[in-house]
C-alpha cells in the first residue's frame, strides 16, 4: 500500500503487507529501473527522511560516475562462489579451486568484510583485514581453537591446531580469492575498475636472491629409484606404495603438476602416436635414470613391459589445471608406469578399463589424490635421506616437476621455449628458476 510519493514520483514510500515496517522504492538516476529498501522504521516522517537521504546519495553517486546499485561484500562473495561452482560443473575449472577457495571466503573474508559495501572497501580496509587475518589463529577468533577438523578423501581428519601467523604463500593464495571477488563485482557492474583496491604482496626476496627450486640430481634420482624399489614391497599399504612409486616416475618424466593436473587425469586423456623401437638404450638410461623399471618391478610377478607388437608409442597427454587445458608430451619412459597401472586395474576388473576412469587409482579403483600420496611421500623421502637438497631446501612432490625441467634442460637439451609450452608455464619462469643451469648448458662453449 503506497503511503507517500515525492520528487515527481521518484521516491515511493509504502507498506509491503508482510511487515509493519515502511519500505521505499527509489528510481535509479541512471534510468536502469528501481531500487527497493526497508527503512526499518514504523513512523512515516522518519522513514520518508531516510528515503530522501538515500535518493540524494544515489544522485550524488551517479554524478561522480559511481554505480547506483552497490552490493554488500558477502553478496558479491556468494556470487563469486556460484560462478566458480558453475565453471567446475562445466569442466572449465578444477574442483580443487572450489574446495580450497570456499573455506577462505567463509572463514576469513565474509566475517571481516561481509557487511561492508563492496565499493567502499579501499586500501585502508584491505590493510585492516590483513592485520586481522595475521592474528586470526593467535589472538583473533581462532585463538581459542584447540583442534582443527576438515575432510580429506571422504574422511574426517582431526589434528591439533598449530598456532602462529600464516605463511606468505598462504596469504598470496588467499589474495587470489579476494581479487576474484572484486573481479566478479566488476563483471556484474557493482563497481568500476578504478574502485578495485590494491591486492598484491611485494616479494620478500632480494633482487639477486637465489630462486632455484628443490629438485633431484640425476644421482639422487637413481638413489631414490633404488630405495623405492625395496620400500614399496615392505610394510603395509603395499599397492598404495607401489602407486606412489609409479606416480613419482610419471611426474619426473612428464613434468605434470601434482594434484591440479594429475588428480583429474583419465585414461581417455592419453593418446598414442608414432612408433619407436621397443628398447631402452644406454643413452636413455644415462639421461633419464630409466633403470627404475627393472629395480622396481623385476621379480615381483607384475608384468611391466608393453608387448604391443614389439613397439613403443609416443604419448600425448591432455591435462587441465592451473593454466587451463593443454597437451604435453612426456618422455618415452613415462608410458611404463601407465602400462603397469592399467595392467593392475584390468587384472582386478577382468576386462578393459573404462576410458573415463581416473588413472591414479589402486587396483580396486580407489582414487588416490596428490594430497593422499603426499602423506606417504615425505616420510619416504626422510627414510631415503633425500628430504632436503644440498642447500637445505625441503623437497615435496613438486620437486619431481622441477626435476623434469632440470633433466630436460641438462640431458635432453630441450629448447627453453619448447619446454615452457610443454610444462604449461612461461619462458620467463623457466629462465627465472633454472638460470643457474646456464653455465652447465654452455659448457662446450665456455671450455
Amino acid at each position: 500500500m503506497i503511503v507517500q510519493t515525492s520528487r515527481d514520483g521518484d521516491i515511493v514510500l509504502f507498506y509491503r503487507g508482510d511487515s509493519p515496517k515502511l519500505y521505499c522504492r527509489l528510481r535509479r538516476p541512471d534510468g536502469l529501473g528501481w531500487l527497493q529498501r526497508s527503512t526499518k522504521c514504523n513512523h512515516q516522517e522518519e522513514a520518508f527522511y531516510k528515503a530522501r537521504e538515500w535518493y540524494d546519495e544515489l544522485r550524488f553517486r551517479a554524478k561522480l560516475g559511481l554505480t547506483t546499485d552497490p552490493k554488500l561484500f558477502f553478496l558479491v562473495a556468494d556470487r563469486y562462489l556460484e560462478d566458480l561452482q558453475r565453471e567446475v560443473d562445466l569442466g572449465i575449472r578444477n574442483p580443487r579451486h572450489l574446495r580450497d577457495y570456499k573455506p577462505v571466503v567463509e572463514r576469513y573474508l565474509k566475517p571481516f568484510l561481509g557487511r561492508m559495501m563492496i565499493d567502499e572497501i579501499n586500501n585502508t580496509k584491505i590493510e585492516e583485514y590483513r592485520n586481522w587475518r595475521d592474528a586470526y589463529w593467535v589472538t583473533g577468533p581462532g585463538g581459542q581453537q584447540r583442534i582443527i577438523t576438515y575432510w580429506r578423501g571422504g574422511k574426517e581428519i582431526r589434528r591439533p591446531m598449530t598456532r602462529g601467523a600464516p605463511s606468505r604463500s598462504t596469504l598470496v593464495a588467499e589474495d587470489v580469492v579476494l581479487r576474484g571477488i572484486f573481479q566478479t563485482a566488476l563483471k556484474y557492474g557493482f563497481i568500476r575498475h578504478w574502485q578495485i583496491p590494491t591486492i598484491t604482496r611485494p616479494a620478500p626476496r632480494r633482487q639477486n636472491a637465489d630462486t632455484r627450486r628443490a629438485a633431484f640430481t640425476l644421482e639422487e634420482y637413481k638413489q631414490l629409484a633404488a630405495f623405492m624399489a625395496d620400500w614399496w614391497q615392505s610394510g603395509r599399504n603395499l599397492y598404495r606404495r607401489l602407486l606412489l612409486m609409479l606416480y613419482v616416475h610419471v611426474l619426473v618424466h612428464s613434468g605434470m603438476r601434482p594434484g591440479t593436473e594429475t588428480d583429474g587425469l583419465r585414461w581417455c586423456d592419453m593418446e598414442q602416436f608414432g612408433r619407436r623401437p621397443n628398447e631402452v638404450d644406454e643413452t636413455l638410461l644415462e639421461d633419464t635414470a630409466a633403470e627404475w623399471l627393472w629395480l622396481g618391478l623385476e621379480g615381483t610377478g607384475i608384468d611391466h613391459r608393453p608387448t604391443d607388437g614389439g613397439q613403443l608409442f609416443s604419448l600425448a597427454i591432455s591435462v587441465r589445471g592451473k593454466t587451463g587445458a593443454r597437451t604435453l608430451v612426456p618422455t618415452r619412459c613415462c608410458q611404463f608406469p601407465f602400462y603397469v597401472l592399467r595392467t593392475l586395474r584390468e587384472g582386478h576388473l577382468g576386462h578393459p578399463v573404462n576410458p573415463e576412469e581416473r588413472v591414479f587409482c589402486l587396483p580396486d579403483g580407489t582414487l588416490q589424490s596428490a594430497d593422499s600420496l603426499r602423506q606417504l611421500f615425505e616420510p619416504m623421502l626422510k627414510k631415503a635421506g633425500l628430504l632436503f637438497d644440498k642447500d637445505g631446501k625441503r623437497r615435496t612432490l613438486y620437486s619431481c616437476r622441477h626435476t623434469y625441467a632440470t633433466f630436460s634442460l641438462l640431458y635432453r637439451k630441450v629448447p627453453v621455449h619448447t619446454l615452457a609450452r610443454n610444462m604449461g608455464t612461461s619462458v620467463a619462469m623457466i629462465e627465472r628458476h633454472y638460470s643457474h643451469l646456464t653455465p652447465r648448458l654452455a659448457a662446450r662453449d665456455l671450455e
